[in-house]
């Protein structure tokens, strides 16, 4: 379970919609571990040169991967999993995406047995690593996770959602948003945010309505703006105007550049309407305009520098603040 950021009165003054990933919530840094191969390797690339390769090589719990591995024990190796943590997950991981599909079975089942298991710090580490594993499964992965679905908890489900939305499989959305409201309704826990990751990068049209309550009913928590800068839409314009309007000055940026992505996505002239609406009734269709042009004077890549990990993969810059949550 995740920590609902939404109910943390102290959230507010981090910058996690931005560079510092150590204000998101765990669903977003698994989906930042998991997001192409090329954040994989680069995040592991950056963990070997803080760790002598001597050291790892004597570390038992690296021999004992090896060993598992060289001599084809699957089960094994897999069990191998609740133990492994930093590098050794990297290597770990590698092992068993080696013994190819055949694997998914077993994975299958370690995660249904994890959902009985009385330790939940275990079964925590299980899902993380074996819903991990399936991800990068892409011909069979998905299908593996919407099997398994339903028997996760919540956090397990919260990541399944991250890799079902990764992998493209679009026949979870409604599974997803099923899981969403049911989620959602637990107070204190965050595990819905890795629907909405699964939702955003499936392009649910949904999002817009669901981005606009979350403001309305001031649920904010550090993904928030970066969500509506991708999926905002029509119904997220007037909360998040009136939401600008209400914060200290200090949080405006991060509105006002969702607002940047939202009106490049609608255009000018539609912005304009939808502006006109919600001003006075006598207000000069210049003024109108002139806020309409100033917006616009930031561009879409302005909106995907400000919230890069929304937009992207990981890269050097942002690893710093990563690191800090492995």
């Amino acid at each position: 379970m995740a920590e609902d950021p939404s109910t943390n009165k102290t959230h507010k003054k981090s910058r996690g919609t931005r560079a510092d990933l150590s204000a998101y919530s765990p669903a977003t840094i698994f989906r930042t571990r998991h997001y192409d191969r090329a954040s994989a390797e680069l995040i592991e690339q950056t963990a070997r040169k803080l760790v002598p390769a001597f050291l790892l090589n004597l570390d038992p719990l690296m021999q004992r991967i090896e060993r598992a591995a060289r001599n084809e024990l699957p089960a094994e190796l897999l069990d191998l999993g609740d133990e492994v943590t930093g590098l050794t997950r990297f290597v770990w991981a590698q092992k068993v995406y080696q013994l190819g599909p055949g694997i998914i079975s077993l994975v299958q089942q370690r995660l249904s047995d994890c959902q009985t298991e009385s330790d939940r710090d275990a079964c925590r580490a299980r899902n993380e690593n074996l819903i991990g594993l399936l991800r990068w499964h892409v011909g069979e992965g998905a299908g593996a996770i919407l099997d398994v679905f339903d028997r996760l908890d919540g956090y397990g489900k919260s990541l399944a959602s991250v890799s079902l939305g990764l992998l493209g499989e679009g026949r979870a959305a409604g599974k997803i948003w099923d899981f969403y409201h049911r989620a959602r309704a637990v107070p204190l826990i965050a595990d819905w945010i890795g629907a909405l990751w699964a939702l955003l990068d499936l392009e649910d049209t949904g999002l817009d309505h669901e981005l606009a309550e979350l403001l309305t009913e001031r649920r904010i928590f550090p993904e928030l703006f970066g969500f509506i800068s991708r999926a905002g839409g029509e119904e997220t314009t007037l909360p998040l105007l009136l939401y600008a309007i209400e914060v200290e000055e200090d949080l405006r940026p991060d509105a006002f550049m969702a607002l940047v992505g939202i009106v490049n996505r609608l255009g000018k002239q539609r912005f304009a309407q939808l502006l006109a609406r919600m001003v006075e009734a006598d207000a000069p269709q210049e003024e109108i305009e002139a806020v309409v042009a100033e917006i616009l004077t930031y561009s879409e890549t302005r909106v995907r520098e400000y919230f890069p990990i929304y937009y992207r993969g990981m890269q050097a810059t942002d690893l710093q603040s990563f690191m800090l949550r492995q």
